[in-house]
């Protein structure tokens, strides 16, 4: 069973790397991306979650919070909670 952050980075290149998919495909690797995401805001330690990225985990994350800068949001916290999380681990 993967782990969250194993989860995280394989939805995140699921919506970005996987060329044949539709919108609608990826639309909801991108709507998993942002429950895992959230639910790791909740429950897990930032600077252990940086720590453990590699640096194409680091690539995948990024190409996948840009795709998610036009995604359609459940509610604006979501949004917020999941960009500050993105942010913070992505942050050098």
């Amino acid at each position: 069973m993967p782990s969250l952050l194993g989860a995280i980075v394989a939805k995140s290149a699921a919506a970005t790397e996987i060329v044949s998919l539709d919108r609608r495909e990826r639309e909801k690797h991108l709507g998993d991306l942002a429950f895992l995401v959230s639910v790791a805001a909740d429950y897990s330690d930032v600077d252990a979650l940086r720590g453990d990225l590699t640096k194409k985990d680091r690539q995948r994350l990024r190409k996948a919070a840009e795709r998610l800068d036009a995604y359609s949001w459940a509610s604006r916290d979501q949004e917020r909670l999941v960009t500050r999380l993105l942010s913070e681990c992505l942050a050098s």
